[in-house]
C-alpha cells in the first residue's frame, strides 16, 4: 500500500467510524463505509449477513478500501489534496459518481472535452495536470458534492452531518494541496471492529517501529538515557583501569560492550511489547 494511501484512508476512518445499520440508510448494513454489498462483491459470494458485516476487520476494509476505490481512482496520480477529496466522494457516494464530478468540473473549466464516462482515464488525468489552480479545482469539486448529496431523499435526515463531512473534507483537502503533503494522524480505532490495527500497521505486519507510538518513543528514550548513563559510568571505570595489563583492560571492554548490547536488546524488545499491545 502506498504512503498516500494510507493517510487519506485514515481521516476517511474517522468520518465512517464502525458498524452501523441505519433504517434509512439506502445502503442498509454497514461498516467503516463498506457496504453489505460492496463485502460481497469483494468476497465473491451472493451476499453477506449483517453479522458478517459486523465482523469486517480492518485489514479487510483497508484491502477493499485500496482495491475497490484508491486504484480506480488512480489515486496515486492525482495531486495532494484531490486525491483525498476524489477518494472520501467515491466511498461514500461510488467511484462512478465521483469521479463524474471531477470530469464535470473539469469540462466547465474548458479543460475537458472526453466522455462523461466516471472512469479516471489518462484523458482526465491529463486535463487535471493541465490545471493551474488545483486548490480552485478541489473547492469547485467539493461544491459540486455538496450539490449531488442535497439533492439525495436522505439529506433531511443525514444533511447536517454530510455537510460536516463535506466541510472537513475541503479543509483537510487544502490543506494536503497547500504543502503538497499528506499529513499524519493518530491511529484509528473504529468501535465495534475486531481488527483495530491502523492502515499503518497494516502495511508493515510484521514489522515493529520502534518511535512510532508516544510509548514507543518514550521506550526509545529510556533506551538511549540507559545505554547513556551506562557508557558514562563506564568511561570512568576505564580510566581508572590505566594502572592494569593489556589484556586485564581488553576483557573488561568486551564485558563492557556485551553489558550495552544486552541492555539495549531489552529495551528494544520492552518497546515492541508496548507497541503490540496497542
Amino acid at each position: 500500500m502506498s504512503s498516500r494511501f494510507d493517510a487519506c484512508l485514515t481521516p476517511l476512518l474517522k468520518h465512517e467510524g464502525g458498524y452501523v445499520n441505519h433504517p434509512d440508510d439506502p445502503g442498509g448494513a454497514t461498516n467503516m463505509a463498506i457496504t453489505h454489498k460492496t463485502l460481497a462483491a469483494a468476497r465473491g459470494v451472493p451476499s453477506v449477513s449483517k453479522e458478517q458485516v459486523k465482523m469486517l476487520t480492518l485489514r479487510e476494509a483497508a484491502s477493499i478500501y485500496r482495491r475497490s476505490y484508491w486504484l480506480p481512482i488512480r489515486g496515486d496520480d492525482l495531486p495532494y489534496g484531490l486525491d483525498y477529496a476524489v477518494f472520501d466522494f467515491g466511498v461514500n457516494s461510488g467511484v462512478y459518481r465521483a469521479v463524474l464530478k471531477l470530469q464535470e468540473e473539469l469540462k466547465a473549466r474548458k479543460l475537458y472535452d472526453g466522455r462523461m464516462d466516471g472512469v479516471l482515464g489518462d484523458k482526465t488525468l491529463q486535463a487535471i495536470a493541465a490545471v493551474n489552480d488545483v486548490n480552485g479545482l478541489i473547492e469547485g469539486y467539493v461544491a459540486r458534492r455538496l450539490q449531488f448529496l442535497k439533492k439525495l431523499k436522505g439529506w433531511s435526515t443525514f444533511g447536517k452531518g454530510w455537510q460536516r463531512r463535506v466541510d472537513d473534507v475541503l479543509e483537510l483537502a487544502l490543506t494536503m494541496a497547500a504543502f503538497k503533503t499528506t499529513p499524519k494522524f493518530e491511529p484509528v480505532r473504529p468501535k465495534g471492529v475486531s481488527d483495530s490495527r491502523t492502515p499503518h500497521d497494516i502495511k508493515n505486519a510484521g514489522k515493529v517501529a520502534v518511535t512510532k507510538t508516544v510509548e514507543g518513543q518514550a521506550a526509545a528514550g529510556v533506551g538511549i538515557g540507559t545505554v547513556g548513563a551506562t557508557l558514562s559510568e563506564a568511561a570512568g571505570q576505564i580510566v581508572q583501569l590505566s594502572d592494569y595489563s593489556q589484556v586485564l583492560k581488553v576483557i573488561f571492554v568486551a564485558l563492557l560492550v556485551a553489558s550495552i548490547g544486552t541492555k539495549l536488546w531489552v529495551t528494544l524488545k520492552n518497546a515492541r511489547k508496548a507497541e503490540a499491545a496497542l
